[in-house]
């Protein structure tokens, strides 16, 4: 089986600057004690129901707490802890990558939006098996210094 072809328009997408993987756990302290304990990641933020820890430069764990909810329910919720993973993309342009999915006839919840409780300006797309890939732009200042 081979793999398509990158069409010319990928050639102009935004940037990504960080990728950030968001898994659910039960326990946000048991995970701190791990990964920043144990295997000695820095925590690079601290947003209350999820932790993010820097793997390497530009690349991040992000570990939320798990909200019992069904999976998915909570999509687009200022609220949302998630309980199943979400593949972020973090990137100034965060408009430009909605027009892209758009214009691909990606499946998206919505328009860009601003969630004031995570201080992050996003949406979500669902990847051809249903995983959620999300693509934000951090506005929280302590983000800034992230690389």
């Amino acid at each position: 089986m081979s793999l398509p072809e990158p069409s010319n328009s990928e050639s102009r997408l935004p940037p990504v600057g960080q990728t950030v993987i968001f898994l659910p756990v039960p326990s946000l302290e048991d995970q701190h004690a791990f990964y920043h304990g144990v295997l000695q990641m820095e925590l690079a933020l601290d947003q209350g129901v999820c932790r993010i820890y820097r793997a390497k430069a530009g690349s991040f764990f992000g570990f939320c707490r798990q909200s019992g909810a069904a999976p998915g329910s909570h999509v687009g919720s200022p609220d949302v802890v998630t309980d199943g993973p979400i593949l972020t993309l973090v990137s100034e342009d965060v408009d430009g990558w909605y027009d892209h999915c758009l214009k691909s006839s990606v499946k998206v919840d919505g328009p860009p939006r601003l969630n004031a409780k995570y201080q992050i300006y996003h949406f979500f797309a669902f990847d051809p098996a249903g995983y959620r890939v999300e693509v934000q732009r951090f506005e929280d200042p302590r983000w800034n210094s992230q690389g």
